[in-house]
C-alpha cells in the first residue's frame, strides 16, 4: 500500500469516497491513511464519517496515542496542532503496525516533527491531498443540502468561494434560506459572514501576515519577519499557517471575497499600515514590481514614492497597461491634473474612449490649461470624434483652438479642416509657427497638412509621396489623431485607382494593433474588393466585431457588404446589406474620407429604390467638393459614382455634369491617367446611351477600367455596348470582354491562369449558352438576339433550366448558375 494520491480540485468528493472505500476494505493493522488539506477543506467531516464506518464494522476507535490496545483504530484530527511528544507517540503507532491509523492534518512543510510522520504514512499507506472543490463537487453538495441551482449558478458559486469546502457549505446555507430571486446575494452574504467568523478566531500575527497576501506579492520569510515583527523561524511558521488557512490560493493570493472582511477584522488602519510597510521593504530592496504597486495603491496606500514609481512605469508601458498604471498613480496620491493628458492618450490608444473623452473634456474646460495641453486634448478628442464619424466636430475644435495656440498640431488641424471642406481656414492654420523640436510626430503631422493641401491643389501621387516619405516605418501613429496619415495615403491610392500602391502602403502597417486597426483592416478589405478578391474582403469584414466599431468604420463595413452584393448580382444580399446600413446612414457626416463608402451606398440606394435616404448626403458631398474646388484627387471617383448612378437610374441627363467634370480633370494642367481613363469611359457611356457606340472605343475603355481597379464597371460598359452594337461580330467581341472582366474581377490572384471553361452539368449546350447570357444580365429579348432565337424560346429554355437545377426564384436561379460557373468565361467564339 505504498502510494500517494493527489486529489484534483475537480473531483475531491470522488476521492473522499475512495478514502472511505479503503477504510472499509482494509481491516487489519496495516491500514495507514493520511488526509491532508487546508482549514475548512472537509478533513474533519471525512474523519467523522470514517469513525462511523469503522464502528459499524464492530471496531472501536480512539484518539489516544499511548497504550492503545491492538486492533483499535486510531483516528487523529489536526495533527499539525499536536505537541512534539504527541507526534513522537503517533509516529510509534504508525511504526509498530498493530493498529489501523488514520490522520488528518493541515500542510505544514516546515514543522520538523510532522515531516517524518508524513513520510512514514506515505511509505506504508496512502496520502490523500484534499484540494478545493470543483463544479461537480459543489453540485453534489447542493443536492445533499436540497438546493437546486443552474449550471451557471454552480460555476459562479465555485468562483465566489474558491471551491473551499467550508465556504461552499456556508454559501449553500445562505441559498437554502432565501428565495430564488435572491440566491446570489444570499450566498454572498452568508459567505462573508462565514469568512468574518473564521478570521475572528485567528491571532493578530496571522491576520497581519494574511494581509500581505491581499496584494498577491508573495510571502517571503525575511519580509514577514520585518513587517510583522517576529523572528524568521516564527515567520516561516506564520507563512505555513497562512497558506493552510483556506483563504489563500496559489501563489499566495488572498481569496477576493476575504479582502473586505480581513480589513474589517484587522482594522482598516492596521491593514493599510501593513501594506505601507511592504512598500517600504520592497522599495528599499529595489524589488517593487508594477503589479504589486498597483495593488498597493488599490489597497489604500498613499505615498509619493509609490505614485512616482507607478507614473514612471506607466510612461514606459503599452497603452492598455499605461492607462491602468496612471489611474493607480492618481490613487496613490499623484496630481490628476499633472497626469491628465498622458492618461487621456493612453486610454484612447487602448480603446477606452469613454475615459479619454471625459479627461479631454475636463482639460478643455480648464481655464488654466496651457496651449500645449489644449492642443493635445483637442487632438485626442478630435480622434475620438473622427472614429465616431463626426469629423466636422473635430474641425470645430481646431477652429476654436486657433492658430495662436495650435503649436505642433498645425498640420493636423489643416488636414482636418481640408477634409471637411474648409480650405481657407485650413491654409491659414497650416502656416502657424512652431518652435518645438522636429520630432517624428511633429514632422509627420506637418507632412499630413501639406499632403492634404497637395491633394486638394494637385495630383494624388504627389500627396501620397509626401505621406510615405514622412513616415518611412509605415506604422500607425503613436497617438490618437482625427486624421491618420497611413489611412489618408491608402484612400488617395484608392481614389486614383493605384491598387498596387494601396496594397504596398497597407503591407507596411501592422493592421492588427493601434487605435485605427479596424480602419486599416476595412481599407484592406476595400482594396481586396476592387482587386476581385471578394472572399478576402468578405472574410475581413465578417471577422470584425461590429459592436467594437465606431460610425466611421461601420460606414465602411456596410459599404463593402453593399459593394460585394452589388458586384455579385445578389439582389437579396444587397437588400439585406442596405437595410443593415440604415442607422449608420442616418447618423453619417460627409467628409473627404466618406466619399468612397457614400458612392457605393448611393448606387445601392438606386438598386433598391431608396435614394431618398442618401440624397442629402450626396448633395453634401457635392457641396464639399465644390468648396474645395472640385479637386481631381478626391472628386474623380465621386464623379464616376455619379456616372454609374445616372446609368442605374436610367437618367442620362444626370450623367452629363459628372462626365464633364471628369473631362475637365483629364484636360487639366496635370497629367492624370486615372481622370483620363474615367473621362474616356464617361464619353463611351454617353455614346452608348445615344446609340452612337463605337465597339472599339467601348472595348478600349472597358479594358482600361479593368486595369485601374474597376473591372466590374468595365464589364457593365462592355455588356451595354454589346446590347447596342449594330453588328453581331462587334457585339460578340464586347460580350467576350465583359465576361473576361467579370471573371478577372472575381480572381484574387490576377497572375493566376484562368480556370477552365465550366461544364454545363445538367444543362444542354444551348441551355448553357442561355445561362451564360442570363448571368451577364441580358433580358430574354437580348439573349434571343445574341443566339438568333425568339424571346419565347429563351423563356422555355429558362423554365427548363430552373426545373433541372431546382431553383425556386429568379434570384436563386442566377445565384445557382453563377455558382456553377456560368457567365464567367466566353463559350461562344466570335
Amino acid at each position: 500500500m505504498s502510494s500517494s494520491t493527489m486529489i484534483p480540485a475537480a473531483d475531491s468528493s470522488a476521492d473522499m469516497r475512495e478514502v472511505l472505500r479503503l477504510v472499509e476494505t482494509t481491516s487489519d493493522g496495516a491500514l495507514r491513511v493520511l488526509v491532508r488539506g487546508p482549514s475548512a477543506s472537509g478533513k474533519s467531516i471525512l474523519l467523522n464519517e470514517i469513525r462511523e464506518r469503522v464502528q459499524l464494522q464492530g471496531t472501536s476507535t480512539t484518539t489516544q496515542l499511548r497504550d492503545v490496545p491492538p486492533g483499535v483504530t486510531v483516528v487523529v484530527d489536526d495533527a499539525h496542532a499536536l505537541s512534539d511528544s504527541e507526534l513522537d507517540a503517533l509516529y510509534d503507532l504508525v511504526d509498530r503496525a498493530q493498529n489501523p491509523v488514520i490522520v488528518a492534518t493541515e500542510p505544514r512543510p516546515h514543522r520538523g516533527k510532522l515531516r517524518p510522520l508524513t513520510a512514514a504514512l506515505g511509505r506504508s499507506g496512502r496520502v490523500f491531498d484534499l484540494r478545493h472543490l470543483g463544479q461537480s463537487d459543489v453540485a453534489a453538495l447542493a443536492r445533499q443540502s436540497g438546493v437546486s441551482l443552474t449550471a451557471e449558478s454552480f460555476a459562479n458559486l465555485v468562483t465566489l468561494t474558491g471551491g473551499l469546502h467550508g465556504a461552499v457549505v456556508a454559501a449553500l446555507g445562505g441559498v437554502r434560506s432565501s428565495d430564488a430571486a435572491h440566491h446570489e446575494s444570499a450566498a454572498k452574504e452568508a459567505l462573508l459572514s462565514w469568512v468574518r467568523s473564521t478570521l475572528k478566531t485567528q491571532d493578530s500575527q496571522l491576520l497581519s501576515t494574511l494581509a500581505l497576501t491581499a496584494t498577491g506579492s508573495g510571502l517571503d520569510p525575511i519580509e514577514v519577519s520585518e513587517i510583522v515583527g517576529v523572528d524568521e523561524a516564527a515567520a516561516v511558521e506564520l507563512i505555513d499557517r497562512v497558506r493552510a488557512c483556506g483563504l489563500v490560493a496559489d501563489p499566495d493570493v488572498l481569496t477576493p471575497i476575504a479582502t473586505e472582511p480581513l480589513r474589517s477584522v484587522l482594522g482598516d488602519r492596521r491593514f493599510v499600515d501593513i501594506q505601507q510597510r511592504l512598500l517600504d521593504v520592497r522599495l528599499e530592496a529595489g524589488a517593487l514590481r508594477s503589479v504589486t504597486a498597483m495593488r498597493l495603491a488599490k489597497a489604500g496606500v498613499r505615498d509619493p514614492r509609490l505614485a512616482e514609481f507607478l507614473t514612471s512605469a506607466a510612461d514606459h508601458a503599452e497603452p492598455r497597461s499605461a492607462s491602468k498604471l496612471y489611474a493607480a498613480a492618481i490613487a496613490a496620491g499623484a496630481d490628476p491634473a499633472d497626469l491628465a493628458l498622458r492618461r487621456c492618450e493612453a486610454a484612447a490608444l487602448s480603446g477606452d474612449t469613454t475615459t479619454a473623452h471625459t479627461i479631454a473634456e475636463g482639460v478643455l474646460a480648464n481655464p488654466d490649461a496651457t496651449p500645449a495641453e489644449l492642443a493635445t486634448a483637442v487632438r485626442v478628442r478630435g480622434g475620438i470624434l473622427a472614429e465616431r464619424g463626426t469629423l466636422g466636430r473635430a474641425a470645430d475644435l481646431y477652429a476654436w483652438l486657433g492658430r495662436d495656440r495650435i503649436g505642433a498640431d498645425a498640420g493636423l488641424a489643416a488636414a482636418t479642416l481640408f477634409a471637411v471642406g474648409r480650405p481657407d481656414e485650413a491654409r491659414a492654420v497650416r502656416t502657424a509657427q512652431h518652435s518645438g523640436p522636429p520630432t517624428d510626430l511633429s514632422i509627420g503631422i506637418a507632412a499630413l497638412g501639406s499632403a492634404l493641401e497637395l491633394s486638394v491643389d494637385g495630383p494624388a501621387h504627389a500627396a501620397i509621396s509626401v505621406l510615405v516619405r514622412s513616415n518611412p516605418a509605415g506604422g500607425p501613429a503613436a497617438t490618437v489623431m482625427p486624421v491618420d496619415p497611413a489611412a489618408v495615403a491608402v484612400q488617395l491610392c484608392l481614389h486614383s485607382g493605384d491598387l498596387d500602391r494601396a496594397q504596398a502602403v497597407l503591407g507596411r502597417i501592422d493592421v492588427t494593433s493601434g487605435p485605427n486597426r479596424h480602419l486599416y483592416q476595412l481599407l484592406s478589405a476595400w482594396t481586396s474588393m476592387l482587386t476581385g478578391d471578394d472572399d478576402g474582403a468578405r472574410g475581413t469584414v465578417d471577422a470584425l466585431d461590429a459592436t467594437q466599431l465606431g460610425n466611421r468604420d461601420l460606414l465602411l463595413a456596410h459599404a463593402i457588404r453593399v459593394g460585394l452584393a452589388r458586384r455579385s448580382g445578389d439582389h437579396g444580399a444587397l437588400v439585406n446589406a442596405w437595410t443593415s446600413a440604415h442607422r449608420v446612414l442616418d447618423e453619417a457626416d460627409v467628409d473627404l474620407f466618406t466619399l468612397l463608402p457614400l458612392g457605393e451606398l448611393w448606387l445601392a440606394a438606386i438598386r433598391v429604390d431608396d435614394v431618398r435616404r442618401v440624397a442629402h448626403l450626396v448633395t453634401e458631398a457635392s457641396d464639399l467638393l465644390t468648396r474645395l474646388g472640385d479637386p481631381p484627387a478626391w472628386a474623380n471617383t465621386f464623379h464616376w459614382y455619379g456616372v454609374q448612378a445616372a446609368l442605374l437610374a436610367d437618367n442620362p441627363a444626370d450623367l452629363v455634369p459628372h462626365a464633364q467634370a471628369l473631362r475637365l480633370a483629364a484636360e487639366g494642367p496635370v497629367d492624370d491617367p486615372y481622370a483620363t481613363a474615367l473621362a474616356a469611359a464617361g464619353r463611351a457611356w454617353l455614346r452608348v446611351l445615344r446609340g452612337e457606340a463605337d465597339p472599339a472605343e467601348v472595348e478600349r475603355s472597358a479594358k482600361t477600367l479593368g486595369s485601374i481597379g474597376l473591372p466590374w464597371d468595365g464589364a457593365r460598359l462592355a455588356s451595354e455596348g454589346a446590347l447596342r452594337a449594330a453588328d453581331t461580330q462587334g457585339a460578340t467581341a464586347l460580350l467576350q470582354v465583359a465576361r473576361s472582366l467579370r471573371q478577372n474581377s472575381r480572381r484574387p490572384d490576377r497572375s493566376a491562369p484562368a480556370p477552365a471553361t465550366p461544364a454545363n452539368g445538367p444543362l444542354s449546350d444551348r441551355e448553357g449558352e442561355v445561362a451564360d447570357l442570363l448571368v451577364l444580365g441580358l433580358t430574354y429579348r437580348e439573349v434571343g438576339s445574341r443566339l438568333y432565337i425568339s424571346a419565347k424560346t429563351v423563356e422555355h429554355h429558362v423554365a427548363r433550366i430552373r426545373r433541372r437545377i431546382g431553383a425556386g426564384s429568379r434570384s436563386e436561379l442566377l445565384s445557382m448558375l453563377r455558382a456553377m460557373g456560368h457567365g464567367e468565361v466566353d463559350r461562344t467564339q466570335p
